[in-house]
């Protein structure tokens, strides 16, 4: 639940400029979750092989987390592209903006008839926030998984 709760709470920062305090919360509650999940997993693992199976084990061990992290990254990387992509193809109107925002993108635009760099610019706007809103739906996705498997967890 505590990386569940970490992602969606990093979810939620859809800015491109944040302050440290902004990811210092999540981040300490991926670090509890780190502490109190792979200690105890390398003591059971550990604790249940007798002492001359210990280097065969640590090695099994080593590999599959290297094995498990290789392949989520992947994933989380090609669904981070798809929805930066997904996100830099849709109007901006789509968006849940502020004021504020629109404003300035009414402004980008009209200016950026008169502007070959002010459309380069604008175009620049709208892949950062492309991708911070593809991190919002990569960290979004990461965190559902363990919030859904959290109660077979139980069983």
């Amino acid at each position: 639940m505590l990386i569940g709760l970490s992602n969606w709470w990093l979810a939620a920062v859809t800015t491109p400029v944040s302050e440290f305090w902004t990811f210092f919360g999540p981040l300490v509650l991926s670090g509890i979750w780190a502490l109190t999940v792979f200690v105890p997993l390398s003591l059971v693992v550990f604790g249940s092989v007798s002492a001359g199976d210990v280097p065969k084990a640590s090695a099994m061990f080593n590999l599959s987390r290297q094995l498990g992290g290789s392949i989520a990254a992947a994933v989380l990387l090609t669904l981070l592209e798809r929805s930066s992509i997904d996100h830099q193809t849709r109007s901006p109107a789509e968006h849940d903006v502020s004021q504020r925002s629109r404003r300035n993108h009414t402004l980008a635009v009209t200016v950026a008839f008169r502007s070959e760099q002010a459309l380069a610019s604008l175009d620049s706007v709208v892949q950062r926030q492309a991708i911070v809103l593809g991190y919002a739906d990569t960290n979004r996705y990461s965190g559902d998984r363990p919030l859904l498997l959290t109660p077979l967890a139980c069983f």
